[in-house]
Formats: structure tokens, sequence, C-alpha cells
């Protein structure tokens, strides 16, 4: 019976790391064609945190989103998804047990809207920041489950310049780490639309 579950697990590590692959290789292809709808923001928030939702829970780690009612902004829904999905599961997995997520927005100059993904940091510093969005980079062991590579950061921030938009993290003096999620509330003039 191990042998089987051992081999379960090897495929699971091997389907997970092919499916973030094929996600980078979307980014990376010219031909890539953005597909701009309405997006509500609260609702999909509440869809990319569902998957992660009852382990951050075993962890004591709950979502509490504080966002203007009826927000929306026009997007690719899926690259949108998966920018989410990715900072709701580096809080759910990594951040230190009994730390909200806490989801609030600002509104920039422009046209343009930022998503605050803030929990605390753990044992993150500033020196780790520059490191965060490279693909592979696990800080330690903590980061070294079989089942992750390092890829999800990197993803969510090459999908954000691909939406036309950035996203960055920073620690606060008080130990907060803030993931800042820009993007252009009504699509951006530079995104090639479908």
């Amino acid at each position: 019976m191990e042998a089987w579950s051992d081999t379960l697990a090897t495929t699971l590590r091997m389907e997970s790391l092919a499916v973030r692959l094929l996600e980078l290789a979307r980014v990376e292809d010219p031909a890539r064609v953005v597909h701009l709808q309405t997006v509500p923001l609260a609702g999909a928030i509440e869809e990319a945190w569902q998957p992660w939702a009852a382990g951050a829970a075993e962890r004591a780690i709950n979502l509490i989103t504080e966002l203007p009612p009826g927000l929306v902004i026009v997007s690719d829904p899926t690259l949108l998804g998966v920018i989410l999905g990715n900072l709701c599961a580096n809080a759910a997995r990594h951040a230190p047990a009994a730390s909200p997520l806490l989801v609030t927005t600002t509104t920039g100059a422009g046209e343009n809207i930022t998503l605050h993904f803030k929990n605390r940091a753990g044992d993150l510093t500033a020196a780790d920041l520059p490191q965060l969005f490279e693909r592979f980079w696990r800080k330690d062991s903590s980061r070294t489950d079989a089942r992750h590579h390092g890829l999800g950061l990197a993803l969510a921030a090459e999908f954000a310049t691909l939406l036309g938009g950035n996203l960055t993290a920073q620690i606060a003096p008080d130990g907060e780490l803030d993931f800042a999620l820009e993007l252009p509330q009504f699509g951006g003039s530079n995104l090639r639309i479908r």
C-alpha cells in the first residue's frame, strides 16, 4: 500500500509542476490574447480562497476582505484568478498560524486600483523580498514540500504584468507582509483584446 501512496504522491507532484510550467509558457507566448470582462473583486477573491480555506482553517488563518461594496474591474478573469489564487495560497501555506489574511484596496492616480494582501511575515525578512518573485525560490525547509515548486509568486507577478499591472511586496516595521497588486481598473490601454 505504501508503494501506491508513493506513486500517487509522485504523480501529483509531476502534474503540479507540469501545470505551473504550462502557465508560465502562457505568459511567455507572444501570441497570448487577454480576454477582458467585468470581474467583481469580492467574489473573485472568495473563489480564489476556497481551495485553501480548509487547510488555512486548520492553522487558524482566516480571510478578511474589506472592499468597497460592488467593486469591479475589467480584467482577464482567468489570469486574475491565477494571481489571486497564488496570493491566497501563499498566505494559507506560509503565514504564521493564527495570522489572518486581510485584503483591502486603495485607488491610485488615474484608473489604477491596488489590492493589498496583508498578513504577518513570519520568518521572511526585507532581504528575502527581491527573491520572492524569482522562479523556484523557496526560503527554507518550511517551503520545501515537494508538491510546491516555488513558481506561484513568479507566475502571479508575470500575469500581473501581462494585465498591465504590477505585483510588489514589502514588510512593514510591525512585521506585516503586504503584497500589493496594482491593476488598471478598466483593462488598461496596453492590453491586446480579443
